[in-house]
C-alpha cells in the first residue's frame, strides 16, 4: 500500500491562503481604533485622538469623571458615582468598546479610523 501524505494539490492550497492572508493585512490595519468620543447625555460631548496621551475631565450628572487615555487604552480612573462600576471595568482599546457611567449620563466609545463604524452584529 502506497500512501502519499504530501501532493501537488496541497501545495496550491497553502499558496493560496497564505496570498489570501497577506492580502488582507492592509484592511486589518485599516480598522485600527483611533478616537475616542465621549458621549453626555447622548450628545456628543467631546472626541480625542487616541494617539496622545491625556488627562480628561468631564462633568456628570453627580459630579466630576476622570478619564485617562494612555497608550492608545483608556479607562475610567475615578467617578462620583455610588457603585464605581464604571471604574472597576478597566482598560478598553478596541474598536466598538464602551465605558459607561449610568448615573452619570456618560458613554465612552472608541470608534476606528476609516469612519465605517456601523455594524449588525458583534461576537466574542
Amino acid at each position: 500500500m502506497n500512501i502519499r501524505i504530501f501532493t501537488f494539490y496541497d501545495l496550491i492550497l497553502i499558496l493560496l491562503f497564505t496570498g489570501v492572508s497577506l492580502l488582507s493585512i492592509p484592511y486589518l490595519k485599516s480598522v485600527q481604533p483611533s478616537t475616542l468620543i465621549i458621549y453626555k447625555d447622548n450628545n456628543q460631548y467631546a472626541q480625542y485622538p487616541l494617539g496622545e496621551n491625556r488627562d480628561i475631565t468631564v462633568n456628570g450628572h453627580h459630579g466630576l469623571m476622570k478619564i485617562e487615555i494612555k497608550n492608545t487604552k483608556v479607562r475610567i480612573v475615578s467617578s462620583s458615582c455610588q457603585k464605581q462600576i464604571c471604574v472597576n471595568s478597566g482598560y478598553i482599546s478596541k474598536s466598538f468598546q464602551q465605558l459607561i457611567c449610568a448615573p452619570n449620563h456618560i458613554l465612552i466609545e472608541i470608534q476606528s479610523k476609516n469612519g465605517n463604524n456601523s455594524f449588525d452584529a458583534i461576537t466574542k
